[in-house]
């Protein structure tokens, strides 16, 4: 599955191998559109995971987002600790981070802390 961002730039892509397990969201989410957005991809996961949870790794590189998205977001890790975690397989999450956002670092970290998911951070 492809979302693709839209030609103003302010939609993320978001790609999901379910063959490999792999997701990347990487790009601005800043649009009215996001909601819609995310709830495409949140609903093909969860009903991809509720068949059968497989071990998974998740790239993030947001530049930037809005309050919509980090809902997304926050109910996305949700759907990772519910559906992959508690069922006793591997989550790898790795978030891409420039290495003087503070804002970024911070808002990682309570992602973590509110969603008891690891969130490895990578500089960039």
């Amino acid at each position: 599955m492809i979302l693709s961002k839209n030609e103003s730039n302010t939609l993320p892509e978001i790609i999901y191998d379910e063959l490999e397990g792999k997701i990347s969201i990487k790009g601005r989410s800043i649009s009215t559109e996001v909601h819609a957005h995310f709830r495409e991809f949140l609903n093909y996961f969860k009903e991809f995971v509720e068949k059968d949870p497989t071990n998974l790794k998740v790239q993030i590189d947001l530049e930037y987002f809005n309050t919509t998205t980090s809902k997304a977001l926050m109910n996305f890790l949700n759907l990772i600790k519910d559906h992959i975690i508690k069922k006793g397989k591997d989550a790898k999450i790795d978030w891409y981070i420039e290495s003087d956002d503070e804002d970024m670092f911070e808002t990682v970290f309570d992602f973590q802390a509110s969603s008891g998911v690891e969130i490895n951070v990578i500089e960039k």
